[in-house]
């Protein structure tokens, strides 16, 4: 099939697999919000020929122990991903733009993405499926954006961040012990300045001020999000 026509058929049904986030989105940003969404999320995905936006759900991600600690893939907005990264840089300043940056559970890469448009000279991702990761490589590849974002496949409890890594971000990935052993990792790094977390729905807010100090709890405008903010 001719890819201009195949194209707009695989974008029609990206949107028909993911109606319930749509739902979602109305709820929280309107209808105006949601044509803001499109543009800048969904239509991203069309228009580069990736694939960023389109939710998949634990069931089909994990197994066994890990499908009662791990969430499913749901993509952050461009919105979200730029808003963390400014509060990261109001709390850094300006050494931000030497700073790296660590996204955990990054599925498909789209944090990356964002994170590289920011201007971080490298963003890396630690990504436990093998499918996801193999699609965030893709989109990476496709993007040309290989010498500056990584994609990792592996275990957030067995990975360890650099001195540099001082902007950390979360969409909530995982919880329990999962959670508990990653940051007990972050922790034994002394960080080269100032380190920011960055959290969306911290729904384990307790685990993180085991280790970090919150800093902040706010909630984006438009979209409704919940997040929090930890130093340390």
């Amino acid at each position: 099939m001719n890819v201009l026509i195949a194209s707009p058929f695989r974008f029609v049904r990206q949107i028909r697999e993911n109606l319930d986030v749509i739902r979602i989105m109305i709820k929280k940003f309107g209808f105006f919000g949601l044509f803001e969404l499109l543009k800048s999320d969904v239509l991203y995905d069309y228009r580069y020929g990736v694939d960023t936006y389109s939710a998949v759900g634990r069931e089909e991600l994990f197994t066994g122990e890990r499908l009662a600690l791990q969430n499913r893939y749901c993509p952050s907005t461009f919105a979200l991903i730029d808003l963390a990264i400014r509060e990261a840089h109001a709390l850094i300043g300006d050494e931000i733009r030497n700073c790296h940056f660590v996204d955990y559970g990054s599925g498909k890469g789209k944090v990356l993405i964002g994170a590289v448009k920011y201007g971080f000279p490298l963003a890396r991702g630690i990504e436990y499926t093998e499918r996801l990761h193999r699609v965030a490589v893709c989109n990476l590849e496709k993007l040309g954006l290989n010498s500056r974002a990584e994609s990792i496949h592996g275990d957030a409890t067995e990975f360890f961040p650099s001195p540099r890594d001082r902007v950390l971000y979360f969409f909530n990935p995982f919880e329990g012990v999962v959670l508990d052993q990653t940051l007990q990792n972050i922790k034994t790094i002394e960080p080269e300045g100032k380190r920011v977390l960055v959290v969306y729905n911290p729904v384990c807010d307790d685990i993180f001020c085991r280790y970090f100090e919150r800093v902040a709890e706010k909630v984006s405008n438009p979209g409704q999000a919940h997040y929090n903010v930890y130093v340390g």
